[in-house]
This record gives structure tokens, sequence and C-alpha cells, in this order.
């Protein structure tokens, strides 16, 4: 038998399909911060300047927003804000996509 393989298209129109959803976790002190390499800083700046840019910030209500959206009980968008562990694994056990992203501090100027 052979291997169920989705083709780029299917995976493309599936993910533009669901929202983006990000958990934010607190930010590291300027002292943490002073480890990480200078371009790997800047590109998870990079990244946090796009996930504000793009999505919205649900603060800690990030868990119940998006099992809302999911169940298809608010509009569908993407989001961002803090969750526990627990609520993380409630989100897993209901199918919900997210990730979990390092949230440095943003870039000066």
């Amino acid at each position: 038998m052979a291997p169920a393989v989705r083709s780029s298209r299917q995976k493309r129109d599936e993910q533009q399909e669901q929202p983006v959803v990000a958990a934010d976790v607190p930010a590291t002190s300027v002292a943490g911060q002073a480890g990480i390499p200078d371009a790997l800083l800047s590109a998870l700046q990079k990244m946090r300047q796009e996930v504000e840019s793009k999505c919205e910030n649900v603060g800690d209500r990030f868990a119940e927003e998006a099992l809302r959206i999911h169940h298809g009980e608010a509009e569908e968008r993407g989001i961002y804000g803090s969750m526990t562990s627990e609520d993380h694994e409630r989100l897993e056990d209901e199918g919900v996509s997210v990730q979990r992203l390092p949230w440095v501090q943003p870039a000066e100027g």
C-alpha cells in the first residue's frame, strides 16, 4: 500500500485555511539576550515584529480565543498571547495547532 502523500499545493491550501496562532512566552531579560548570537537575536526580533504586525494580541485569553476560532465561534484570524502549560495541553487535545515562540525584547529604533 502506498503512503498518503500531500502535494505541495494541498499543503499550501491547508495552511491558508487555518489561522496563524502563536503563543508568547515572557520576554527574556536584556542580560538573558546577551548570550544570543546577533544573527539569531535579529531573526527572533523580526519574527516578533511580523507576529505583532499581522496578528491580534489577545493576552492571557489566548487559549480561550484559539478554541473559539477552532470551533467556529469567533472570526478566523491570526492571534497571539500567553497561555499556561495546561492550556497548551488542552489545545493540543482539541486539535488546535499552536506554536510557542521565544519572545525576545523588540529591536530598538
